[in-house]
């Protein structure tokens, strides 16, 4: 009996240890009571995010992000185009404060058209950390802005006359602030990812001095040593490859997992090996030329097939109702996959807009073919 009782006090011991502990976000919101914000990490499935009422000037939400992974707190009604208005918050292992103030304010979308945002003001960590660091950071780059319109048909003349400064001092700001420093790799990451973003400074590699790219190089190595690979390292990884002129690896076939519309299992391998040719056909419910495909795939999927051709659709929607709901709404009947945002699949297979098209052989080699219409890769076997 003994023996019994110390096991099940052990494992429960054990239990305990492994429990990965929740901590918070609090927001003290100075206005509009009874609003309602959501918190959300960048490709997650919607059924994830959490959704609250702003009640006696709070709300609180759980930091369930890993611990490379960045949220963002977002109005609802500002979903569509929250990365325009958002906070965003990087993970922090203890409980996190912030105050803000809600404004109604406006975005141009076109020429003669604004729409409406709720945007936030004043924003205060109260709990000093790796989040009110990025602040005081990003504060220090906002004073390097060029206080003038850029156009690009001036920015060559911009990049080569007038950024160099401006890249100098930015570059310094990071030597001196983060280079080196005992901050978080997270922080380091989004830092450097801002500065080579920042105001077109970097946009033209041609003008960037070989002194500029051995520092950017520099402050690369130190983060891409301590990195775990998380979405935000690989877009940061592209932009140096750009500075560097690093062309793009070729995409190689890689093995997935992914379910169909039933929920069945399918492996990408087995696909590939039972066609002559087999196309991934990566798209989203609001991409208006991946619908009209799927319009003329209707009439043409049955040539394609008795040709050892065969298109699967690979939906990276970030919900599986608006994958579910466009499926259904296109009749499609063929196989039809959903990915989301998977982002080692989206890295592997390079997929940046909608739709990306990729070919293989049956032997898994990548087939240089770019076509429109679903008919025009008939010629593939002709």
């Amino acid at each position: 009996m003994k023996r019994i009782i110390i096991l099940v006090l052990l494992t429960t011991l054990f239990s305990c240890q492994k429990t990965k502990k929740t901590y918070n976000i609090i927001c003290n919101v100075e206005n509009y009571e009874g609003f309602e914000l959501v918190y959300y990490i960048d490709g997650e499935d919607f059924k994830n995010r959490q959704i609250k009422k702003v009640k006696d000037g709070k709300v609180i939400f759980e930091m369930k992000n890993k611990t490379n992974e960045i949220g963002f707190i977002v109005s609802s009604f500002n979903l569509k185009n929250s990365y325009k208005v958002r906070i965003k918050i990087l993970p922090e292992k203890k409980t996190i404060n912030l105050r803000f103030n809600i404004i109604k304010d406006s975005i141009q979308v076109d020429d003669n058209i604004f729409e409406p945002v709720y945007n936030f003001k004043n924003i205060n960590f109260e709990t000093y950390g790796v989040n009110q660091e990025y602040i005081n950071i990003v504060n220090k780059l906002n004073e390097k802005e060029l206080k003038t319109t850029i156009t690009y048909s001036k920015l060559d003349s911009l990049s080569e006359y007038v950024f160099p400064p401006y890249r100098a001092n930015l570059l310094n700001i990071y030597n001196k602030r983060v280079h080196n420093s005992t901050l978080d790799n997270v922080l380091k990451i989004e830092i450097l990812h801002d500065i080579l973003g920042f105001g077109f400074f970097f946009d033209r590699v041609d003008y960037i001095s070989e002194q500029e790219k051995e520092k950017i190089n520099l402050f690369f190595s130190e983060v891409k040593s301590n990195t775990n690979n998380s979405n935000n390292y690989f877009k940061l990884k592209e932009k140096i490859n750009s500075i560097n002129k690093i062309k793009s690896k070729e995409i190689e076939f890689q093995e997935f997992i992914l379910e169909d519309i039933d929920e069945k299992k399918v492996s990408l391998s087995n696909l590939v090996e039972k066609n002559e040719f087999t196309i991934f056909y990566f798209w989203s419910h609001n991409c208006g030329p991946c619908r009209s495909f799927n319009k003329k795939l209707q009439s043409k999927n049955k040539i394609l097939i008795e040709n050892g051709i065969e298109i699967v659709h690979v939906n990276v929607d970030l919900s599986r109702d608006n994958w579910k709901t466009a499926t259904k709404e296109d009749s499609i009947n063929w196989t039809n996959l959903y990915a989301g945002k998977n982002v080692n699949l989206h890295n592997n297979y390079k997929i940046k807009w909608w739709p990306t098209k990729v070919i293989f052989n049956k032997k898994k080699e990548l087939i240089d073919f770019e076509f429109i219409n679903p008919e025009d890769l008939l010629k593939l076997v002709k």
